[in-house]
């Protein structure tokens, strides 16, 4: 059953419309995975939805080069969120908390044994 926010477009998965969510509108915001991976179709699909700007949240060694052109009237703002060499970066890069069990009754994040 899905909810309706569900997009298929071509070269793409987990493309999602993130209308109705709080107060955002439908087609204000689409969320996806990578942008870059869309193919000819997906680029056409993603104009026909009316986005005209990808805000890329990835840092620079993240991104891969397009596979296929996209519409002229669609741009990219590049925006990491914690870019390489911040303080969050660096800290986290050292830490061994990523593999850490959870142990709180409401996380269900943990992974199963073998």
């Amino acid at each position: 059953m899905t909810d309706g926010r569900e997009l298929s477009w071509d070269g793409c998965v987990n493309v999602r419309d993130l209308g109705g969510l709080g107060q955002v509108r439908p087609r204000a915001v689409v969320r996806m995975e990578a942008p870059t991976r869309l193919s000819e179709d997906g680029w056409a699909a993603a104009w026909a939805h009316r986005v005209r700007t990808v805000i890329d949240l990835r840092d620079t060694d993240e991104r891969e080069p397009e596979r296929a052109p996209r519409p002229p009237g669609i741009t990219t703002v590049y925006a990491p969120q914690d870019p390489v060499g911040t303080p969050f970066y660096e800290r986290w890069k050292r830490s061994t908390a990523w593999a850490r069990r959870c142990t709180t009754r409401r996380c269900s994040l943990t992974t199963p044994s073998r």
